[in-house]
């Protein structure tokens, strides 16, 4: 790569079992595949391929690996992507005296999670738009109180266009927008507890996994307003066992619902995670969810018990 500055060149090409099938043959399904070029004196970096978004990219310190909660408050997902950052030291010194900033900008993949189809003809809305999602993101991580740990925090952005081959809803609208909005924030506030929380706005951001998976009416034919998001406390109890506890909740505007739909998701979830050496971990889950429904005087309540045994390698 002598051509181009000799920048660092990575990848990673990860894998999972929750993509369908049966329960004794589950379907692969790919989660991350991109390569990396990465120019260190110029804190340069350009990505190519499928990873995080760039907003929100926090999640909760639960161990449902299989959604960490979204559509409840955790918003981001993983699509498809062309993004350049630029980390620059504002304050030098070791790595954990330093203080760094971060300007995240991508091109991303509109409809890749939720595939909105508003119009039912059998074709993605985002893809018919023409144009990519815009995301970008500004934050900081500079050194806190406690001695190696670093406060972060950042504020993002994601745009959007979807458009239709016919004419959707009683307005009868051919183009729907995406807005979205958000902050993330980690404080060490201890060496053993650390507090973390991410909350966003936005106008049609089921893409992102917002809105309780409702981003366009198509009976009226408009876009649903939606607010959320998440915190949680997690608190280092021996050197080897970990308790974490958090709420998260998703929250439409309730005029923008129609019959059926729902109109709040929450969910409360306390752990506990042990460290049983060699990349072995297990812990257990308590999860209590609450959603509304249109009528207001309607709700489904759930408790969930989760056991898990984890090999990391």
């Amino acid at each position: 790569l002598s051509t181009i500055g000799n920048p660092d060149l990575s990848g990673k090409f990860e894998i999972d079992f929750f993509n369908g099938g049966s329960e004794s043959r589950n379907a692969l399904r790919m989660r991350h595949a991109y390569l990396q070029l990465k120019w260190n004196e110029y804190d340069l970096s350009l990505l190519a391929g499928q990873t995080s978004d760039i907003v929100s990219p926090l999640v909760p310190e639960t161990v449902e690996v299989a959604s960490v909660f979204r559509d409840i408050g955790n918003t981001g997902d993983r699509r498809p992507q062309l993004r350049v950052e630029w980390a620059p030291a504002i304050i030098k010194g070791t790595k954990e005296e330093e203080t760094r900033l971060f300007f995240t900008l991508g091109l991303l993949r509109a409809g890749a999670v939720d595939g909105l189809d508003a119009d039912a003809d059998g074709n993605n809305d985002g893809e018919d738009s023409g144009a990519p999602m815009i995301q970008g993101r500004i934050g900081i991580a500079t050194p806190g109180w406690v001695e190696g740990q670093k406060i972060r925090f950042g504020a993002y952005m994601s745009h959007a266009w979807y458009d239709t081959q016919t004419r959707v809803g009683l307005r009868g609208e051919r183009e729907f927008v995406s807005h979205f909005y958000g902050i993330d924030l980690v404080v060490p506030i201890t060496d053993r507890i650390e507090f973390s929380t991410e909350w966003w706005w936005g106008y049609d951001v089921s893409d992102l996994r917002g809105g309780i998976a409702q981003g366009v009416d198509t009976i009226k034919g408009d876009e649903i307003e939606a607010a959320g998001g998440w915190f949680n406390l997690k608190i280092k109890t021996t050197e080897r066992s970990t308790v974490a506890l958090g709420y998260g909740v998703d929250n439409p505007v309730n005029g923008d619902i129609g019959p059926g739909g729902r109109l709040k998701n929450e969910v409360f979830f306390i752990n506990n995670v042990w460290d049983l050496s060699s990349g072995v971990t297990a812990g257990v889950e308590y999860q209590y969810f609450r959603t509304r429904y249109t009528p207001r005087d309607f709700s489904n309540y759930d408790s969930r018990f989760i056991a898990f045994i984890q090999y990391k390698f």
